[in-house]
């Protein structure tokens, strides 16, 4: 789903074509796929249209406060959990934790290294927030989950287990709340969603981000067609 492997393919494709015309029109499209997928300007306005604005929780407190996986993994040369950009994810739910927004952080993923159950994400994250000072009554690990869909279902199965009360707060990179939210709500359950980890900026624009691209904004692509993807699958799947 990255267009960097679209405009290597094309470029490949090229070096081994041996009809001078095709080969013109390949380097072509490659030229032109780089110039519009590295675009900051465009890049941006498609990103605003797909993240929702930073919500700040409704006043009071929420019960559980869901924080979806995909922020970390296990590190096997230092033996600890490492993060990733979407890491934002827990702090924040660590901050609205400690502010006493929150009674009880619930981490969402079973995601583990190849042949190492016990390193999944949620346990890797429990032992995390018990180092912060999060005491493990206010933890709760559903460690089965490897996509959204099952983040939505195995939490509403340990939420009717344990008798927790709603609505619950759940968290996750801008980008993925909305795919996140169609899912909860799937499974029946009323929630807010709070996203964190933008990757759209403000509308400041300057005469370089219209004319000049960008390789990282190439790259970037990747998140917005994983969502889109995304959306599209699970309706097909009846996820949402």
């Amino acid at each position: 789903l990255q267009p960097s492997v679209w405009i290597m393919g094309l470029v490949l494709w090229a070096l081994i074509e041996r009809r001078p015309h095709l080969k013109h029109r390949l380097l072509l499209m490659a030229l032109s796929m780089f110039l519009i997928f590295g675009n900051e300007v465009l890049y941006n306005e498609v990103m605003l249209s797909l993240e929702p604005a930073y919500i700040e929780p409704h006043t009071g407190q929420y019960d559980i406060l869901v924080v979806l996986g995909g922020y970390a993994e296990y590190n096997s040369r230092g033996a600890e959990i490492e993060f990733f950009q979407s890491s934002d994810r827990l702090n924040k739910a660590l901050a609205l934790y400690k502010s006493g927004k929150v009674k009880t952080l619930l981490i969402s993923s079973g995601v583990h290294p190849e042949g190492a159950p016990s390193l999944n994400e949620a346990a890797l994250t429990s032992d995390w927030l018990q180092s912060c000072g999060v005491p493990l009554k206010d933890i709760i690990k559903e460690n089965r989950s490897w996509n959204t869909y099952q983040n939505a279902f195995y939490t509403r199965q340990l939420l009717d287990s344990l008798g927790r009360t709603e609505p619950i707060l759940v968290i996750s990179s801008a980008s993925h709340v909305n795919r996140a939210e169609a899912c909860f709500k799937k499974q029946g359950l009323e929630v807010q969603m709070l996203a964190v980890d933008h990757y759209s900026s403000e509308k400041t624009y300057g005469i370089t981000d219209y004319f000049f691209p960008k390789m990282r904004r190439v790259l970037d692509w990747e998140v917005i067609i994983k969502e889109k993807a995304g959306m599209l699958v699970y309706r097909i799947q009846d996820y949402i």
